[in-house]
């Protein structure tokens, strides 16, 4: 019955959609009237704006709602230049429409005919009539507009080059008459009219006469359907005062870019001198951090990984067991591959301390809704991203405290002008380009260019720009350096291309404008760099940032004999580090610190394959392991509803009770409660880890 329902539903929903169209494809197809007559009188301005009357009288042989126009408004005009034929783009801008329409009939005479106008393609359609009532007989519609072409962008010579009558009307004009009015004078032997199809340079068929600035004319023979009449006027250059050229934005853009740079110059002087940072080396991580606070001091930001490794970790410390798994797998996802894919399935091993931080009890917790024993890492999918967020979220408010911040509030107040103040510059360059391209200010116009002019390059550069402060923290190995380095060079030389690329297109008819536009758009990659080095840690921070880096040196450059006598010290040291070097993006060095020696396997970490506890197998296995267990943890799910929310933190308040009761009843009957949990770092002795947080028409 469903499916039926199902099936109802697709035909009516189909039958909607196509019975409008069938209703209107008789009308686009053109016929059901003629069109006796086409008179227009076009006055030139000084400014190369048309102001242009049009009255169409037509013959509706069958029920109509009214006749559409369409007036062309980006197009391309062919000219002979210098002897050569040449194409050049116009884009056209129509403002002051009005319509009336009169009934022959009734004799009554309608002064607000226009029913809507619209731009389709290179057209803007003018809907002229009445979308409830239908009419049949004669009518004649007066349509008024102007027509604003804007400069010509053609050093030789000004010109008249319009279609006075419409090539792309749908019938055949029995008669027409035309009166073109010159601003000034001209030379009457510079004048030409054609007559036929598109692209016809016949003169046949069109009679004029000049009488000083003004020129009237006819056609001598009927023009078919799809056939028009066009005026080629040739004026001295210099003819036009004033035309419409587009580059009025120029000048603020190139006045704000350099203000901004400006600006942000000053800003990077006074907020951007980072102390030199001492790196002790140091075998395990420093002051006790877990690898969240590493990951956050390493980089100044809390990444999702950051958050994911903290599951190794507590599961390091005894908290939890995370065990490799295989699951079957639906046969269309599997293709031609094993019917089986790997998961995990985390185990809860014992309670964390009471003395635990928030983000941690929120990461542990959300591994084990309900205050369960066992979850698997599917049925984790999609609930776990909120838990994600909400345990960043702490990890910032953490380090938010005065006492703990990472990063000079001022710096990051700095940057956050300095992306400010590249929004504003770009902001205002895409408006200057929008009008260079469009000849003039418009909101659908600058709409179409805000992504690739605005949107694209701010986005590029404030992503370029945070791979430039990621080069702070590259080890002194020579492939970090590289990698550093190429990291930098990337962060210029995309941004730079970019920007050519944009700067090339919107200037390509209009080079003398280029360097105005290159200059606007180049100063933002500048501001790419001042906001990828603004970045300042505080005294504290620069220690915990030095010790850290050290840490990070020994994983990456350690001696053989080193790592040899602290694994046989620690038999655990490879996997009590193994969160660390992931948060900093150097398991690879570390995992080969131990190619030639045997991994412990712990009891925390099981894998069905042995053999992947080995050398470069393990890596290999790691990396997979990891990017699974990301792919499903990161996986959004629906918006989390108020309701549900409020259900979830009801859940968590529950669970924390019950935790702490139990640790009460374990205080009473035992007299001790469970104190071996070291997970959090401070940055003082004495600091504990926690801390929470062409034209044409038809009838219609």
């Amino acid at each position: 019955m469903r499916y039926k329902s199902i099936g109802i539903f697709m035909v009516i929903t189909v039958f909607c959609l196509l019975c409008p169209m069938a209703a209107f494809a008789e009308d686009d197809e053109g016929g059901g009237y003629t069109t006796p007559a086409y008179d227009v009188k076009i006055n030139v301005n000084e400014d190369h704006s048309y102001q242009i009357t049009e009255t169409i009288t037509v013959n509706f042989t069958e029920e109509r709602h009214g006749i559409y126009r369409y007036i062309p408004i980006n197009g391309t005009f062919y000219r002979n230049i210098d002897g050569k034929q040449t194409a050049t783009k116009y884009r056209a801008k129509i403002r002051d429409i009005s319509v009336k329409s009169y009934d022959h009939a009734s004799d009554y005479q309608d002064d607000h005919a226009l029913h809507d106008d619209s731009v389709k393609g290179d057209n803007e359609i003018i809907k002229i009539g009445n979308s409830v009532s239908t009419v049949k007989g004669l009518y004649t519609y007066t349509l008024s507009y102007t027509w604003d072409p804007g400069d010509d962008d053609i050093a030789a010579f000004d010109d008249v080059y319009y279609n006075v009558l419409p090539y792309n009307w749908a019938t055949p004009i029995d008669s027409a008459r035309f009166t073109v009015t010159m601003p000034k004078a001209f030379d009457a032997g510079n004048l030409a009219f054609y007559a036929g199809a598109f692209g016809s340079t016949s003169g046949d068929g069109v009679r004029y006469q000049v009488d000083g600035n003004t020129i009237t004319g006819e056609i001598t023979r009927a023009l078919g359907a799809n056939e028009g009449v066009t005026i080629n006027l040739s004026l001295p250059q210099g003819y036009y005062v004033g035309a419409r050229d587009g580059n009025g934005w120029n000048r603020p853009a190139l006045v704000t870019a350099v203000i901004c740079l400006m600006i942000s110059l000053i800003l990077f002087l006074l907020l951007g001198h980072q102390q030199k940072t001492i790196e002790p080396v140091a075998f395990y991580p420093p002051r006790d951090f877990n690898p969240a606070q590493i990951g956050t001091i390493i980089d100044g930001t809390t990444d999702d990984k950051d958050v994911v490794a903290m599951i190794i970790y507590l599961a390091s410390k005894g908290y939890l067991q995370i065990e490799e798994t295989e699951v079957p797998v639906r046969i269309e996802e599997a293709g031609y591959g094993a019917l089986n894919k790997k998961s995990f399935c985390f185990h809860r091993k014992k309670d964390l301390p009471r003395d635990a931080s928030d983000y941690e009890k929120c990461i542990f917790n959300g591994l084990f809704p309900k205050h369960c024993k066992t979850s698997a890492l599917d049925d984790l999918e999609g609930k776990y991203y909120q838990t994600i967020q909400d345990s960043k979220a702490m990890i910032e408010a953490y380090f938010a405290v005065p006492e703990r911040q990472v990063i000079e509030p001022s710096s990051q107040a700095g940057k956050g002008f300095i992306t400010l103040l590249m929004g504003i510059t770009l902001f205002v360059s895409a408006i200057a380009c929008e009008c260079l391209f469009y000849k003039g200010f418009g909101l659908g116009s600058f709409l179409l260019v805000a992504i690739p002019y605005f949107l694209l390059p701010l986005l590029v550069n404030c992503i370029f720009s945070d791979m430039m402060m990621e080069d702070r923290t590259r080890t002194d190995s020579f492939s970090s350096r590289l990698e550093g380095h190429t990291s930098l060079l990337l962060g210029i030389l995309i941004p730079v291309a970019l920007a050519a690329v944009l700067v090339m297109f919107v200037t390509w008819h209009q080079q003398e404008y280029r360097m105005i536009i290159a200059i606007c758009y180049g100063i933002p990659v500048l501001l790419t760099l001042f906001r990828g080095k603004i970045v300042k840690y505080t005294k504290t921070g620069n220690q915990c940032l030095g010790e850290a880096l050290g840490f990070r040196n020994f994983i990456v450059a350690a001696e053989q004999d080193r790592i040899a006598v602290l694994a046989d010290e620690n038999p655990g040291y490879f996997f009590d580090i193994l969160p660390y070097a992931y948060v900093m993006d150097v398991t690879d060095q570390w995992v080969k610190n131990f190619e030639d020696l045997a991994i412990a396997p712990v009891d925390w970490y099981t894998v069905y394959d042995a053999d992947t506890l080995k050398g470069q197998a393990f890596m290999d296995a790691f990396e997979d392991d990891m990017r699974i267990m990301n792919e499903v943890l990161y996986r959004e799910n629906e918006p989390e509803t108020q309701e549900e929310k409020v259900n979830r933190q009801t859940d968590e308040a529950i669970e924390n009770k019950i935790e702490e009761d139990e640790r009460k009843r374990k205080e009473y009957l035992y007299g001790h409660h469970d104190d071996d949990h070291g997970s959090g770092g401070g940055f003082f002795d004495g600091f504990g880890g926690g801390g929470g947080g062409g034209g044409g028409g038809d009838s219609w």
